[in-house]
């Protein structure tokens, strides 16, 4: 059987006395601290495995997660400015478009429009566009394209009615 080494009380310590050797018969390891023991270890795998789980299983739920958003459609931003003529469509025996000037707008600046009838203000959220004061006030647009809005129904289905923004080969 090996013989135990101890130190002299007058000896001095230096810190290395496990490392030198001074205990040959006892196990490095010791019964208090948790993260020696297997139980410990098994129960870390068990929790790491029910995180990658919960991740794997959770990425098809991450819309859930997602804020409210009201209905908004991306981010903010504004309408090019200009004159916004209106137009119902036409059929082929006629004109492709039928002017609606009580539907025109322009926009000025910032997310303010103006009409024939006063100025509002309208939100624009990704591709839609809400007049949300003024004489507009509750009307729904798409926007198609940076200068072609095409008007929404109650329902958020599109109408006939189609706004084009007035450039230099469009004039009327």
């Amino acid at each position: 059987m090996a013989k135990s080494k101890t130190l002299d009380s007058n000896s001095p310590r230096t810190g290395f006395e496990t490392h030198a050797g001074l205990s040959d018969t006892r196990a490095l390891t010791v019964r208090g601290p948790g993260w020696q023991s297997w139980q410990y270890n098994k129960a870390l795998l068990g929790m790491a495995g029910l995180v990658a789980a919960l991740l794997l299983l959770g990425a098809p739920c991450a819309g859930l997660a997602k804020p409210a958003r009201g209905g908004l459609d991306g981010p903010i931003g504004t309408l090019h400015r200009g004159d916004y003529l209106c137009e119902e469509a036409g059929d082929a025996l006629g004109e492709a478009g039928v002017h609606q000037p009580a539907e025109d707008f322009s926009i000025l600046h910032d997310s303010v429009y103006r009409t024939n009838a006063g100025r509002g203000s309208y939100l624009l959220t990704g591709k839609l566009i809400i007049m949300t004061s003024g004489p507009k006030n509750g009307e729904r647009f798409r926007r198609l394209s940076d200068g072609f809005l095409r008007q929404l129904g109650p329902d958020g289905a599109e109408t006939t009615l189609r706004c084009i923004r007035r450039v230099l080969n469009n004039q009327r």
